[in-house]
């Protein structure tokens, strides 16, 4: 906001830390604001501001910052002279939202549960060869505790 005026119509997507890199995913409403953005970039503004918000957070003197700037895979960097190209790329990569690693994991975790669950009630037939009756396997609603084969850990909380 500090180096391109506002925040109005750039949203940040996905902030990811892996260290020793931070990765800030953004999306711009407006062609104009992407502009903007490349402009502050370009000029250098933008690594200014982060390097004085840094500073004060960390109570430092200087910070060493690399920035680089992409747009899916292409590096945009060597592009930023041509800035309708630039903007170009950046639109070819625009998402409407960031599927989180962790969502995706959960999902995983689930559809495995669930083919696990499935195999399991195929395969433990009742005495006369047919298949368990799906109602005594517990649910959510009914209140019941479920096994920990049927739990999952999200953000330090067992569901």
């Amino acid at each position: 906001a500090d180096s391109t005026g506002s925040m109005n119509g750039v949203d940040m997507l996905k902030v990811h830390c892996s260290h020793p890199h931070l990765i800030v995913q953004l999306k711009f409403c407006k062609r104009e604001n992407c502009r903007r953005f490349l402009q502050s970039y370009r000029e250098g503004a933008l690594r200014k501001s982060l390097q004085n918000h840094l500073q004060q957070s960390l109570a430092m003197t200087t910070v060493p910052l690399e920035m680089e700037l992409k747009a899916g895979s292409e590096h945009l960097d060597d592009l930023l002279k041509d800035e309708d190209r630039c903007l170009e790329c950046i639109y070819r990569e625009k998402p409407d939202r960031l599927r989180d690693e962790e969502i995706t994991e959960l999902e995983e975790g689930l559809r495995s549960l669930i083919v696990h669950q499935s195999i399991n009630n195929n395969s433990v037939a009742g005495k006369d060869g047919t298949p368990p009756n799906s109602a005594s396997l517990p649910t959510l609603s009914q209140g019941n505790s479920l096994s920990p084969q049927v739990t999952f850990i999200f953000q330090g909380q067992e569901f």
